[in-house]
């Protein structure tokens, strides 16, 4: 974890270095220190890493889709603020009158944190790369548009008690009483559960009334410290004093 931190500030600060400096410390990058954070499951310290080496090896690639995605963004920003900002009170359990009036203030009390971010480019990347091998065509086809681009990543944090055994409340129902209650209401609805395209995390895809799509995780507190950390939250407890707001 100190080797990926020193990294990623390594990486961030690199444009004063010389191209070829660059690409040596991105591919060193890649090659040995990606696969060991990745081993120990720590997958969104490697995400920044890859978006970070793919910022320094594909700058013109990258410069196209950043350009593209915050036109996207920018083009879709009432619609989005207006979905945005509903969700966010309601998985505020401190909005009480919102959980009053979809009778969701039952279940308030399991959520620790919501949080709304910009999608890492290289995911949508990715993306890119399942529909072809040449993104650069890819991207001049038009198909990086709202209909096929979830323009952002949600995080739906819940307390621990919900992944108990025979616990009456699970992340799942707590979920889908919010969509029934809620969102559905709003025109807010889940299109499908989906997979990461690393196959590791699934996501509800979700879509508002407006037809912009954004991608929803929800985690328990310590599925969200294993995804930042990996599996060295589990021998150190140290990490738990983290808070996750």
């Amino acid at each position: 974890l100190v080797k990926a931190a020193d990294r990623i500030d390594n990486l961030k600060t690199i444009e004063s270095m010389p191209e070829e400096k660059q690409l040596k410390k991105a591919q060193r990058t890649r090659e040995i220190i990606l696969p060991m954070i990745r081993d120990v499951g720590a997958y969104m310290l490697a995400d920044i890493l890859e978006e970070l080496c793919f910022k320094t090896v594909h700058k013109d690639i990258y410069g196209q889709i950043e350009e593209k995605y915050q036109n996207l963004l920018s083009t879709s920003s009432y619609s989005t603020s207006k979905t945005l900002d509903l969700m966010k009170r309601c998985f505020n359990k401190d909005e009480t009158s919102i959980q009053e009036k979809y009778k969701t203030d039952g279940l308030c009390g399991r959520i620790v944190n919501f949080s709304v971010d910009e999608r890492y480019l290289i995911s949508v990347f990715r993306y890119l790369k399942t529909i072809s091998d040449n993104v650069n065509s890819t991207l001049e086809s038009g198909v990086m548009n709202r209909k096929n681009v979830a323009l952002y990543d949600l995080m739906l944090i819940l307390d621990d008690s919900v992944a108990v055994k025979d616990s009456p409340v699970t992340s799942t129902s707590l979920f889908f009483t919010y969509l029934q209650n809620a969102l559905l209401a709003n025109g807010i609805y889940v299109v499908k559960i989906k997979k990461t395209t690393n196959g590791k995390t699934s996501y509800y895809k979700i879509q508002d009334s407006s037809g912009n799509f954004y991608r929803l995780f929800v985690r328990t507190e310590s599925e969200y410290y294993e995804y930042c950390f990996g599996k060295i939250m589990i021998d150190d407890d140290s990490v738990l004093n983290y808070d996750v707001n």
